[in-house]
């Protein structure tokens, strides 16, 4: 059964103030807990699961795709394989501190990353890569665990 305005003390005429509704972009420090390559029907896609450390930031995984190898079958572009490579490299130098690495060895390992909203989907989004320094993983830790 569907909830109506009423059931949930809110009715349509109402006036509704949402100016603090959405993810608030910020640095976090992030697991990575997943990782894995998919082929698609138009190239090679690598997955990656990303997972808050800091508590009440986001209960669920991020997911961030890139494309590893992709060509638009309309126009032969390359541009999207283009971005989903710079960005990979990012990831991986920011967790192996150099742009070579495997997509499997990326789970088990820490990184920070700009949480923000995708402006299309309201989806969290994660970007701008670096490594956490030692100090930042024991302190989002302790504070997971206290």
């Amino acid at each position: 059964m569907t909830e109506s305005y009423e059931d949930v003390g809110v009715s349509a005429t109402d006036e509704l103030d949402f100016s603090d509704a959405g993810i608030q972009a910020a640095e976090v420090l992030f697991a990575i807990t997943a990782a894995s390559v998919s082929q698609k029907a138009n190239g090679t896609m690598a997955i990656v699961a990303l997972t808050a450390l800091e508590p009440g930031i986001l209960s669920f995984p991020v997911t961030e795709t890139f494309w590893i190898k992709y060509t638009n079958p309309e126009t032969g572009s390359t541009q999207a394989e283009d971005i989903g490579r710079s960005n990979l490299k990012k990831l991986f130098t920011a967790v192996y501190s150099t742009p070579n690495g495997s997509i499997d060895g990326l789970v088990d390992h820490y990184v920070i990353g700009w949480l923000k909203e995708d402006k299309n989907s309201g989806m969290p989004t994660v970007g701008r890569f670096k490594a956490p320094t030692e100090a930042q993983i024991d302190a989002a830790m302790e504070a997971a665990n206290a």
